[in-house]
């Protein structure tokens, strides 16, 4: 908590300092314009179809991207893309991820390469061809509106066809360097594949980092995902838990839509992984049956929902006696959604033994 204020207060002196400091040109500034002011956006060149691009900004203002988990939030910025003298619009991306905390968001682990942001990510599959870019900070007004305030000059830049095997060569060179570092998978490997799809490996290589210890990476994995063809996303998913097992993150994935028809195998995998040895997958295995069970039941069967349950009873008196805290947390969740006089007696054992207090499970 006390990186986070001092983070927070940082942030406050620079946006105090960039306001005296380019007070002038602000004076100029008209409601509802913005102003520009001399900071500038610059891009790696060479830049090249189906490959990562990324807007540095100068001088720096320690912007920390990942913002939050979507792939595609860049928190208090929007850039401008030109071509031919017309805008250009971003892609219209799905933000599904954490939308707490701060306005802005910050939640880049500790070494997430700073003050760029991916514009492969918001202009995807661009056109060889000569662009102009420009970063727009953004604040939020009384009512609490994100509105443009300040703008860099526009930046000129070109946009090549890669030459022969070099794209080849660069997810190659990627997906044999798999870093281990957070906030190198989260700020910078994780958004570079997406400039590979719909490459089948560059989809295998983010899908396993659903199963990273850390959140953001693993939810930042899940938000990339959607660049990849829903059917082949959705095969790779089924083949992870069948294989590898639940863990947080997919359990709010497999109840997607899109995978309802697949709930059946998705619960008869979730009971075997209920006796696994990793107790991680015990409590994954919980708390995505909860979900697919009593939550969001469509695609079930009666026989499927009474199986599942029958696995809940019968595994309650191992978890209960393991000592796993979030095994006992999803234990206690789907008993409390579970209204069979076993459920409540097996919730006030749970009581009894001095478990842990469930809340009210988040939507999947």
């Amino acid at each position: 908590m006390r990186v986070i204020q001092m983070v927070y207060r940082m942030r406050i002196f620079l946006l105090v300092f960039i306001l005296f400091r380019f007070l002038p040109a602000l004076s100029q500034g008209h409601a509802g314009r913005i102003t520009v002011i001399p900071y500038s956006a610059t891009i790696d060149q060479p830049a090249y179809v189906g490959e990562p691009i990324w807007v540095h900004t100068e001088p720096t203002g320690k912007i920390d991207y990942p913002f939050r988990t979507a792939i595609g939030d860049v928190g208090c910025n929007r850039l401008e893309l030109q071509h031919a003298g017309a805008l250009v619009p971003p892609s219209q991306l799905e933000n599904r991820g954490d939308q707490n905390g701060a306005l802005c968001g910050w939640v880049a682990p500790r070494n997430s390469p700073a003050d760029r942001l991916p514009f492969h990510i918001l202009f995807p599959k661009l056109p060889p061809g000569t662009y102009a870019v420009r970063w727009v900070t953004q604040v939020h007004d009384s009512q609490m509106r994100m509105v443009d305030s300040i703008a860099s000059d526009w930046t000129t830049f070109a946009v090549q066809a890669a030459p022969a095997g070099q794209r080849e060569m660069w997810l190659r060179g990627l997906l044999s360097n798999v870093p281990s570092d957070p906030g190198t998978l989260g700020g910078d490997y994780i958004p570079n594949l997406t400039a590979a799809a719909p490459d089948a490996r560059a989809m295998r290589a983010i899908a396993h980092q659903l199963y990273s210890e850390n959140q953001v990476v693993a939810q930042r994995a899940a938000s990339a995902l959607r660049f990849f063809p829903e059917d082949h996303v959705n095969a790779f998913i089924r083949q992870l838990i069948h294989e590898d097992g639940p863990n947080d993150v997919l359990a709010h994935l497999i109840c997607a839509p899109s995978l309802q028809k697949y709930r059946t195998q998705f619960v008869a995998d979730d009971i075997r992984f209920l006796h696994s040895q990793d107790s991680r997958f015990i409590a994954a295995a919980i708390e995505a049956l909860g979900f697919l069970v009593h939550y969001s039941n469509q695609g079930l069967s009666g026989a499927d929902i009474a199986a599942a349950d029958a696995a809940i009873l019968k595994a309650a008196p191992d978890v209960i006696s393991s000592g796993n805290e979030e095994a006992k947390r999803q234990l206690a969740l789907y008993l409390g959604m579970f209204k069979a006089p076993e459920a409540q007696e097996w919730l006030r054992k749970i009581a009894l033994a001095g478990g842990s207090s469930a809340s009210k499970p988040g939507s999947p």
